[in-house]
């Protein structure tokens, strides 16, 4: 549908509802947004793909589909921050379309070094949190470069995004192979594979997945959930045909505190020591800076942005390594996605200069059990005897990560509001006046 300052006020917010959609909310957050800045007697339905908008008075629906586009961290921002006025009715419903093209129209061009750079900071560093050896982290950089391109530069045809994670699968897992026989190494750690495959896996879809389901939206949380569970099982299938293909087989290995893995076991040669080392514990928080640096560049974000992920991103660490000891790795990841929601919440509360969703997604995409979840699927191929416990920790995960979104989300609503005074008394003290803006608040990721 085209954009227009002419368009009709339904088709206005089922344009808005599409770039949200676009962007990575979830069905239910654009649903209840919906419902709040637009009349009572309007009847709305939202699906991941298609926005119905039916008006009594017109007696019609309007229908808008999402385009599926891919959308910037700056581009994400904006269209939070846009929604936010909208539901608090502080831009006109005729402006709405002009307001989505400006958006749309913002998009830098994805150059060359940033896809390089990004993706294989993004890859490296994945390894290297889940205590991988260095080798493996070097070669997953190299083979993760590979991927992000052929992400960023992939065509528009619905059939090849079907089967790219298979074959993407497929090229890393030879690709390792290929590498460690150069190397002379005879162990290969799983999340070497895991890690140049980051980008594509879709545990955030997932768990978007899990909380519709729990709000009311069956149909769009089932069939985000199927569809992640089908890219999860062809990412498992590329892995797998390599496997097979260079005779190898999946075992388990020795379990670390910080990196539960596994590994291909190949014929065991003359090793290279110190390129088999895991790297200190140290490393692993210079790995999240490089995660976070990666994720700026490789999505796009300002300088000011990017420094604000990387806070966030230290901070989730920090509580994710902090309650590891007492709790266990499932609880610990739920109480430090709720905490960074909280954080992330409170951040755009006293700067709303980009709505928190922005701020919690590089997070969400490091402690999200995506690479967790394609290990247990290989878990499950390999040893069906480990079905049931395998599936129950992955759903374990899973959940434990929604109940910690949902209560940040709660502990935000609740507590928040009560600092305005604190928020106007800074704001005052910063231009003289006080701050009443609260633009960026209501989202949720």
């Amino acid at each position: 549908m085209t954009l227009t300052s002419s368009s009709t006020p339904q088709e206005a917010f089922g344009q808005l509802a599409a770039l949200l959609l676009d962007a990575g909310y979830a069905v239910t957050d654009v649903r209840l947004l919906l419902e709040e800045a637009t009349p009572s007697d309007w009847s709305i339905q939202v699906q991941p793909g298609t926005i119905w908008i039916d008006t009594p008075e017109q007696g019609c629906t309007r229908m808008v589909l999402s385009s599926g586009r891919s959308l910037t961290l700056e581009q994400t921002g904006a269209a939070g921050i846009l929604a936010t006025k909208v539901g608090k009715q502080q831009i006109a419903t005729a402006d709405i379309p002009v307001q989505i093209e400006k958006i749309l129209a913002d998009k830098p061009k994805m150059h060359w070094w940033r896809i390089l750079l990004g993706s294989a900071l993004l890859s490296a560093a994945i390894t290297v949190i889940f205590s991988s050896p260095w080798w493996a982290s070097a070669a997953s950089a190299l083979l993760g470069m590979v991927v992000g391109t052929v992400l960023a530069r992939r065509s528009h045809n619905k059939q090849s995004h079907g089967v790219l994670p298979f074959f993407a699968a497929l090229f890393v897992g030879l690709g390792i192979w290929g590498i460690s026989i150069l190397l002379n190494v005879h162990d290969l750690p799983l999340y070497a594979l895991c890690g140049p495959l980051v980008m594509l896996v879709p545990g955030s879809a997932i768990t978007n997945a899990v909380l519709e389901i729990s709000e009311g939206d069956p149909v769009s949380g089932g069939g985000r959930l199927v569809s992640g569970l089908l890219v999860w099982g062809m990412l498992a299938a590329g892995i797998l045909v390599a496997v097979e293909l260079t005779r190898g087989q999946i075992g388990n290995a020795n379990r670390q505190v910080h990196s539960p893995s596994m590994s291909i076991h190949l014929p065991k040669t003359e090793s290279i020591p110190w390129w088999e080392h895991t790297p200190p514990l140290w490393a692993h928080w210079v790995a999240v800076l490089l995660f976070a640096l990666g994720f700026a560049l490789y999505y796009v974000a300002s300088w000011q942005m990017t420094l604000a992920i990387i806070a966030v991103l230290l901070f989730s660490y920090g509580m994710l390594t902090a309650f590891h000891p007492i709790a266990g790795s499932v609880i610990a990841g739920g109480i430090s996605a709720g905490l960074t929601l909280f954080a992330a919440r409170g951040v755009v509360f006293f700067d709303p200069a980009w709505p928190s969703i922005v701020l919690f997604r590089p997070a969400f995409q490091m402690l999200v059990p995506g690479s967790l979840g394609l290990v247990t699927v290989l878990d499950i191929a390999a040893n069906p005897q480990t079905e049931i416990s395998a599936s129950a920790s992955l759903l374990a995960a899973v959940l434990a990560l929604t109940i910690g979104i949902q209560i940040g989300a709660m502990m935000a609503a609740a507590t928040l509001p009560r600092l305005t005074w604190v928020k106007n008394y800074l704001g005052g003290r910063h231009n003289g006046k006080p701050n009443t803006s609260s633009a960026g608040t209501g989202d949720r990721p």
